[in-house]
């Protein structure tokens, strides 16, 4: 129970304006009055919320009060939810956004933080692919009983989704049974001091506040480019499919199967560590430049919806090693959530710049009118990662210890 009440805090990662994103295009009819910059913010400011409050998040579970942090996340995110059913303005609606983003901001580190505080390696490994898996099936489930309820006659029906957070509510009691990270059976202090070739096979050097700079640095780069790279699918095949004049449901058949593909590699992720064993970052990295070079070069909707699969396999892959390699940014295991909420806020950080970052540089360029423009740009970017994941496989973020393989299928 201990293990569910930990895996049901994965519902709420990817939840936060799920519901919006179907009734997208009929907003303008329930609200004839809004601008697009309205519009924009209530799908932008709730991922922007989630930043501030994950950080804060992982700096309150260095408390006593760790499980209370994450009642009161869930409490934010369920009246959030009934507030939903009230809303009647968009400034309304925004606001409340904001207040789930700043809830789930709580909870997100906590998904991954108990996880770590429970397991040792590689067992945690395994753990963190569940989770990875759950979160992002979750978001494939989610996506089509919002668009089926967004069908509704009445438009506060696709908010009802969010009430999947009523089950790791139900399941607090059962998160007591978490061992608290000074007695967890791995200590991180030591294991500084005695690292070996199999673990740690770059030397590392801890500040006083208990990380390493250089590894926390390249992690955070690396996740906030990889979720830069595949988030343009979501962000820009519509305008290159209306530009090849393709059917629109193209585009929700497309993303729909990059989501998909992010789920799966989370449940099979010791069998990939088996077959790949250190070259499993080199895989990923790869299966990403091929899918994003499918899709801008080769003109075909089979060939576009194979290139979004590959796309996110990758991203499927990378996700859990992050997360586990986050563990390690640290000396101290009581800072492992912490670790954890530094990391993952790379990636919703990611979510909210790329766009903009590819916009800017689009104009510079092309002067903003390339449709094909953001997925060659970051087919280059995934080309220079793979390179460097030949180049630097020895080192922290890209090296996979064998004992993860020898034994993740034990």
């Amino acid at each position: 129970m201990t293990w569910a009440s930990i895996m049901s805090l994965a519902l709420i990662v990817n939840l936060p304006g799920l519901a919006v994103s179907p009734m997208l295009d009929n907003l303008k009819i329930i609200f004839p009055h809004v601008s697009n910059l309205e519009i924009q913010l209530l799908t932008m400011l709730p991922n922007v919320l989630i930043i501030p409050f994950v950080l804060l998040s992982g700096k309150l579970s260095m408390s006593s009060h760790r499980i209370n942090i994450v009642a009161a996340g869930l409490l934010i995110f369920a009246c959030s939810t009934v507030a939903y059913m009230f809303a009647s303005t968009m400034t309304q609606l925004i606001v409340i956004s904001c207040a789930m983003g700043a809830g789930a901001g709580l909870i997100i580190p906590f998904s991954t933080g108990l996880l770590s505080d429970s397991y040792k390696e590689p067992a945690l490994m395994r753990q963190l692919g569940i989770q990875s898996g759950i979160s992002n099936l979750v978001l494939v489930l989610a996506t089509f009983i919002a668009g089926w309820l967004a069908t509704m006659k009445n438009w506060h029906m696709p908010f009802l989704v969010y009430a999947l957070g009523i089950i790791p509510v139900i399941l607090i009691p059962w998160l007591k049974g978490v061992p608290h990270p000074s007695h967890s059976p791995r200590d991180l202090t030591v294991a500084a001091k005695t690292e070996t070739k199999d673990v740690f096979i770059d030397k590392v050097c801890y500040r006083s506040n208990g990380f390493s700079i250089s590894r926390s640095v390249t992690l955070f780069a690396l996740y906030f480019t990889v979720t830069a790279l595949t988030i343009v699918i979501s962000y820009y095949s519509s305008f290159l499919f209306e530009q090849r004049h393709w059917d629109a449901s193209i585009t929700g058949t497309v993303t729909a199967i990059f989501f998909l593909f992010i789920f799966l590699p989370g449940f099979i992720l010791p069998w990939i560590l088996k077959i790949f064993r250190n070259s499993t970052s080199f895989f990923s990295a790869l299966s990403i430049a091929i899918g994003l070079a499918l899709i801008v070069f080769i003109p075909i909707k089979l060939i576009a919806v194979i290139g979004a699969a590959l796309c996110g396999i990758g991203y499927g892959i990378f996700q859990p090693l992050f997360y586990d390699k986050a563990t390690r940014i640290v000396n101290n295991r009581a800072k492992n959530t912490l670790a954890m909420s530094v990391i993952m806020s790379s990636n919703y950080i990611g979510i909210v710049c790329s766009p903009l970052i590819i916009d800017f540089t689009r104009s510079l360029i092309t002067g903003g009118h390339s449709e094909t423009f953001p997925f060659i740009m970051n087919f280059i970017i995934a080309l220079g990662l793979l390179i460097a994941t030949v180049i630097f496989r020895h080192r922290f973020c890209f090296y996979i210890p064998p004992s993860y393989y020898n034994n993740s299928l034990n």
